[in-house]
C-alpha cells in the first residue's frame, strides 16, 4: 500500500474510534474495523492498490485476490513486466451501472477517459489509460467475468476486450461473457485487442460483437505468436477483414502459434465495407499464418465472399490436423457479390500447409444469383503448393452452387474436396456427398480443376450433378468428372475410383464429361475405376472425357457405368480424343492395357482391350496385361467376391466402400515394421519401447479396428511366441484397446529373425 493511502486509512481509523469513544451512538451501529475494506479510488494512477487488507501480494504463493470489480479494474495499474499473478476468487458482473467514477484529476485527459466503468462507454479495456500490455498470470479458477460491455463509439481505441493487449502472459480457467460494439475499429476480441507470446488455456467466451472492422476474434483479435486450448466460444462476431469464431488472425514464424483442443459455435459474419470485399472469415481463426490447429471443431455459421472457411478463412504455412466442422454448420457466400475461395474447412491454403484426418458434414450454400462463384470446395476451397491428406466430405454434407454464365465473370472450380489445385498433394480424400451445381463449369466429386498435382488414393461415391442452362455456356466445355473436372500440366490421377453418377444437362452442346476426369490435358491417368453412369453431350466417357493432345498416359483404368451422349463419344469405353489426328498410338493406352466391357454400341476409338464381364472379373487378363493383381508384392488390385460386385477393386478399398460408412483414408491399412535390436532375445529393451510407444499413440489418433502382430523365427519359435505375447503386452500397457493377434511366420529374406511386423487394419 502506498504511502498517501496508508495515511489517509490512518486518519480515517481515527476519526471512526474518535466518534465511538464520544458519542452517544451505539458502537454496534459501526462496522467492525477487522472488516473494513479500502475501496480503490485511484484506478487508472499507475500505482498497484492491490493487497490491501490481506488481498495478496502478487506472488505466485501469495497471488492478488480479485474479488470485486474495481480489484478488476486495479489491474491495469499493477502488472507490466510479467512478475505478478492474480487469482480470481468469484463471478464478477461488470455490468455498467455508474456505480464508480474515477478522480478525474489523476491521470492524462478528461475525466471521460480515466472512467473504468459508466453508461457512457462502459468498460475501459485494462492496459488503455496507460497503453500497456498486461503480463502477468490471471487464474480465473473457473469463474465468470459477465457484463463486459463496452462502447467503442465513445472512445474509439484501436485495442478493444477486457484487456487492451496481453504479452507473454498466462490466462487460464476463466469464462467471459458480454458485447462490444467496436464502431469500426481494428484489433477486437473480448479477452483482448491484441496477444503476443501468451499462453491462453481453459477461456470460454459467450460474444457478442458488431461493427467490427478487421482482425476481430471472439477471443483474441491478433495474436502473434500465441499458444490456445480448451477455448470455447459462442455468439455473434462480425468484422470487415480477418475475422474469426475464435482469432482474426494468427502470425509470428518465430514462436508458432496454435489452438489445440478447441470448437466455437459462433456466427461469424462479414460487415459492411466500401469495396464490398471480405476477406479471410473463419471459424474459429480467420487468417491462420504461422499457425497450428489441431483437433478443432465448428458448429456455428460462416458468411463472406472471400476466403471464407469452416475453420479457417485462409492458411500460410500453417496446419489443421483433426479438425470437423459439424452438420448444423452454414457456409454462405455474401448475396449480390462475387465470391472466391469457399471452403468447408480452409478457403486458401498455401505456402507448404496441410489440411489432416478432417472431415466437414455441413452445409455450403453459394446462391450468387447474377454474380460468380470460383474455387469452392467440400474441404478447402483454392489450394497452392500444400497437402491434402485423410480427409472426407460426409453423406450428410450438402454442397449446391447457383451461379451464373456472365462472361466477364463466369463461375467454375467446384469440388467435393477443392475447387482448384496446383501444385498440391491429395492423398485419402473421400466424398460422401452429393454436389449439385447450376451454370459453372470445371466441377469434379474430389477436385473441380488441378494443374501439377498428384492425387492418389481417392474416393467419390456422391453424385456430381451440373446443369448449364445459360447460352454462354453452349459449345463451350463442360469439364465434368467424377474425380476431377479439368486436369492438366503434368497432373497425375491414380489409384481412385468413382461410385457417383455423373450428369451434365441442360444445353446440347458443351463437352468433356468422365467418369474419373472431364477434360485431360498433358496428365496420367492410371489404376482408377468407374462405376458411375455418365451422362452428357459431347465427348463422353467412362474414364477421361477428352483428351486434347497426344502427351497423355492413360492405362490400367476400366468403366462399368452406362455411358449417355449426343454426340462424340466412346460407349461402354475410356476416353474420347479431342481431334481425330490424336491417334491411339500417339497415346499410351496399350502397355498395358486400359480395359472395356464389349457391348453393340463400342466403337472403342482409343483401341483399349475389350473383356467381358466374366474375364474381367476373373482378372486372369488383366495379369497378362501386366495388371498387378491378387496376392503378388505391392499389388494395386484385388478381387473380392462379396466387394465391387466381383469386379476388380484398389487393394487398399475394404468393404466398408461398398456398405457407405464414412471413413475416409482409415480405410488403408497402417503398417508400421519395427526391428528390435535384441535380435532373437525375447525381452524388450528400452529402444524397442520407444517405439511401440510410437506405434500405441498412432493407434490412438485412428480409429482401426484390430492390430496384428508378425513375428518371425528360425527354428525357436516358442520364443517367437513368447516375444510376440511381450510385444501385445507391451501395446496393451500403453493404452491400445484393440483387439491385437499375435501371428509367429518363418523368417525369410525380407523378414530377418526377431523382426515384428505390426499392422492395423479397418475391417
Amino acid at each position: 500500500m502506498n504511502e498517501k493511502r496508508n495515511v489517509k486509512l490512518r486518519d480515517a481509523l481515527l476519526k471512526a474510534l474518535a466518534i465511538a469513544t464520544f458519542s452517544a451512538v451505539s458502537a454496534t451501529a459501526f462496522t467492525p474495523v477487522a472488516q473494513a475494506r479500502v475501496l480503490l479510488d485511484e484506478v487508472n494512477d499507475g500505482n498497484c492498490d492491490l493487497g490491501a487488507n490481506d488481498t495478496g501480494d502478487g506472488t505466485a504463493a501469495d497471488p492478488y485476490r480479485i474479488s470485486t470489480v474495481e480489484d478488476l479494474a486495479e489491474v491495469g495499474d499493477c502488472d507490466y513486466d510479467g512478475t505478478y499473478y492474480y487469482s480470481l476468487e468469484n463471478d464478477l458482473d461488470i455490468t455498467p451501472d455508474d456505480n464508480y467514477t474515477n478522480d478525474a484529476s489523476v491521470g492524462p485527459g478528461p475525466a471521460l477517459e480515466t472512467d473504468w466503468n459508466t453508461t457512457l462507454g462502459g468498460w475501459l479495456s485494462i492496459g488503455e489509460f496507460h497503453e500497456e500490455s498486461f503480463g502477468g498470470v490471471f487464474d480465473g479458477n473457473g469463474h465468470t467475468i459477465s457484463g463486459l460491455d463496452i462502447d467503442n463509439s465513445v472512445r474509439s481505441n484501436a485495442l478493444v476486450g477486457l484487456f487492451r493487449s496481453t504479452e507473454d502472459a498466462v490466462i487460464k480457467d476463466l469464462s467471459i461473457s458480454g458485447e462490444i460494439d467496436a464502431d469500426g475499429a481494428p484489433n477486437i476480441g473480448m479477452l483482448a485487442g491484441l496477444d503476443t507470446d501468451s499462453q491462453i488455456s481453459n477461456v470460454h467466451i459467450d460474444a457478442d460483437i458488431t461493427d467490427g472492422g478487421d482482425y476481430v476474434g471472439g477471443l483474441i483479435g491478433v495474436a502473434d505468436g500465441t499458444r490456445m486450448s480448451n477455448i470455447t466460444t459462442t455468439g455473434d462476431v462480425t468484422g470487415i477483414d480477418y475475422v474469426g469464431g475464435v482469432v482474426g488472425k494468427t502470425d509470428s514464424a518465430d514462436y508458432d502459434p496454435s489452438l489445440t483442443d478447441s470448437s466455437s459455435d459462433a456466427d461469424v459474419n462479414n460487415g459492411v465495407d466500401a469495396d464490398g470485399d471480405h476477406d479471410a472469415i473463419g471459424g474459429l481463426i480467420g487468417e491462420a499464418t504461422y499457425a497450428r490447429i489441431l483437433r478443432g471443431s465448428f458448429g456455428g455459421s460462416v458468411t463472406g465472399t472471400e476466403d471464407v472457411g469452416g475453420i479457417a478463412g485462409n492458411i500460410d504455412y500453417g496446419t489443421v490436423h483433426n479438425a470437423t466442422v459439424t452438420e448444423d454448420v452454414v457456409i454462405a457466400t455474401t448475396a449480390e457479390s462475387d465470391a472466391d475461395n469457399i471452403g468447408g474447412l480452409v478457403g486458401d491454403m498455401e505456402s507448404d500447409s496441410s489440411i489432416s484426418s478432417s472431415s466437414f458434414h455441413g452445409t455450403i450454400d453459394a446462391n450468387q444469383n447474377d454474380y460468380a462463384v470460383e474455387d469452392l470446395g467440400g474441404i478447402v476451397g483454392e489450394s497452392d503448393d500444400s497437402y491434402i491428406l485423410n480427409v472426407y466430405t460426409a453423406s450428410t454434407a450438402v454442397i449446391e452452387v447457383t451461379a451464373n454464365g456472365d462472361v466477364d465473370s463466369s463461375s467454375n472450380d467446384i469440388g467435393g474436396i477443392a475447387g482448384s489445385i496446383d501444385e498440391t498433394v491429395v492423398s485419402g480424400a473421400a466424398v460422401y456427398a452429393n454436389i449439385t451445381v447450376t451454370d459453372a463449369y470445371s466441377v469434379g466429386g474430389i477436385v473441380g480443376e488441378i494443374d501439377n498435382t498428384q492425387l492418389e488414393s481417392v474416393i467419390n461415391r456422391g453424385n456430381v450433378s451440373v446443369t448449364l442452362d445459360d447460352s454462354y455456356y453452349d459449345g463451350e466445355e463442360a469439364a465434368v468428372g467424377g474425380i476431377v473436372g479439368d486436369a492438366g500440366n503434368g497432373s497425375t490421377v491414380t489409384n481412385s475410383s468413382n461410385k457417383g453418377d455423373v450428369t451434365v444437362d441442360g444445353l446440347s452442346d458443351t463437352y468433356g464429361i468422365g467418369g474419373i476426369v472431364g477434360i485431360g490435358n498433358f496428365i496420367t491417368v492410371y489404376d482408377n475405376y468407374n462405376t458411375g453412369d455418365v451422362t452428357g453431350a459431347d465427348h463422353v466417357a467412362g474414364v477421361v472425357g477428352m483428351l486434347t493432345n497426344n502427351y497423355a498416359v492413360v492405362q490400367r483404368n476400366f468403366n462399368l457405368g452406362k455411358l449417355t451422349g449426343t454426340g462424340v463419344m466412346d460407349p461402354d469405353g475410356i476416353a474420347t480424343l479431342e481431334e481425330q489426328e490424336l491417334l491411339a498410338d500417339e497415346l499410351s493406352f496399350d502397355e498395358p492395357s486400359n480395359v472395356v466391357l464389349v457391348s453393340d454400341r463400342a466403337d472403342n476409338e482409343t483401341g483399349a482391350s475389350e473383356f467381358t464381364a466374366a474375364e474381367l472379373k476373373d482378372a486372369a487378363e488383366l495379369v497378362a496385361l501386366g495388371w498387378l493383381v491378387g496376392d503378388v508384392d505391392r499389388a494395386d488390385w484385388q478381387v473380392s467376391v462379396g466387394f465391387n460386385s466381383g469386379y476388380p477393386h484398389l487393394a487398399w478399398e475394404t468393404v466398408s466402400e461398398d456398405i457407405d460408412e464414412e471413413v475416409g483414408l482409415q480405410d488403408i491399412t497402417f503398417e508400421q515394421i519395427v526391428t528390435f535390436l535384441g535380435g532373437k532375445r525375447k525381452v524388450l529393451r528400452t529402444a524397442e519401447k520407444n517405439a511401440l510407444n510410437e506405434v500405441a499413440e498412432l493407434m490412438d489418433v485412428n480409429a482401426y479396428d484390430n492390430v496384428e502382430v508378425h513375428v518371425y523365427y528360425s527354428k525357436k519359435v516358442r520364443l517367437a511366441q513368447k516375444r510376440g505375447l511381450n510385444v501385445k503386452r507391451w501395446l496393451v500397457r500403453q493404452g491400445v484397446a484393440q483387439t491385437i493377434t499375435v501371428f509367429v511366420h518363418q523368417a525369410d529374406n525380407n523378414n530377418p529373425v526377431g523382426s515384428v511386423t505390426i499392422e492395423a487394419l479397418v475391417d
